[in-house]
Formats: structure tokens, C-alpha cells, sequence
């Protein structure tokens, strides 16, 4: 923020309104080099960028920690995880949530069993029956809704 806005208001005012004590540690830090970890950092940075090519981007930390391990890169599980989330990479969760279904109000009034659970009819149309239901498939959940009449026993 120092460095954007130096230009424009300068470094000391700047400073005295986040409450630095002097502008000479903002000075000391643009001339000073990158320290090992933040080299260490973009190098494997570098690495789990390539790890993520292709089929592999949809890995999250923990598999992209265990691909860098079969390349022979060496780093620790907490640092992949640190780095993909300070770079914005996450992996494709597993496997798909079912849709909820609608959440029962138990005040409300359910409507009556007209054929108190006896499903044989005497004759056709007389007894129809439904249902409906979740298909998951790549594209996400399809409803499917079933309606048929019951036949007569005989």
C-alpha cells in the first residue's frame, strides 16, 4: 500500500497515519533482497503450477503435496496448502452433495389418506399414484416425476 500510494502522498505522511515510528524501515525494505522463503516460495509455486496442468487441477492440497513428493520435490504438506491458498487454487470437491429436500413444517396439516394404504382398484383410473425424485447426473441433479394407475386385482 506504501509502495501504490507513496508517489501521490508520500512515504512519511503515510507513516504517520499508520503509526510507523520512522519511513527509513519502508526505505530499508525496497532495497533489500527476497528473503530464502519467499524465494523458496515462488519456486514452488512454480511447481505446483505445474503439478496442476491438465487433469491434475482439479487436486487439492493434499494430492498436489503427494505429486510434488513422486517428482522429488520436497516440501512440507502446511506449505502447499499456505501457498495454493494465498494463490487462490482449490481442488474439485469429491463426489456431489444430494439436493435437500424440502424441510417439513410439523404444524402444518397433512392432507388425508383417501385409500388408507389399500393400492388395489376395482376397475381403471380409479387410483393413481405418484412420486417424485433426484437423478444425479454430470451437469447436476435432474427430477424426475413417475405418475400411474393402478390396475384392478383379480
Amino acid at each position: 500500500m506504501i509502495d501504490a500510494l507513496g508517489d501521490r502522498f508520500g512515504v512519511e505522511p503515510i507513516c504517520r497515519v499508520l503509526g510507523y515510528k520512522s519511513a527509513s524501515s519502508v526505505y530499508a525494505r525496497r532495497g533489500r533482497p527476497s528473503s530464502p522463503r519467499a524465494l523458496r516460495d515462488e519456486q514452488l509455486l512454480d511447481e505446483i503450477g505445474k503439478v496442476r496442468v491438465g487433469h491434475a487441477a482439479c487436486y487439492g492440497a493434499r494430492r498436489t503435496w503427494v505429486e510434488l513428493q513422486r517428482r522429488g520435490i520436497k516440501a512440507a504438506r502446511c506449505t502447499v496448502e499456505r501457498l495454493m491458498r494465498q494463490a487462490g487454487l482449490v481442488g474439485v470437491p469429491r463426489g456431489r452433495k444430494a439436493p435437500r429436500a424440502t424441510r417439513q413444517d410439523a404444524s402444518a396439516a397433512r392432507p388425508p389418506d383417501l385409500v388408507n394404504r389399500n393400492f388395489t382398484a376395482t376397475g381403471p383410473d380409479q387410483l393413481w399414484l405418484s412420486d417424485i425424485t433426484y437423478v444425479p447426473t454430470w451437469e447436476g441433479f435432474v427430477y424426475a416425476a413417475f405418475v400411474m394407475t393402478c390396475s384392478h386385482a383379480g
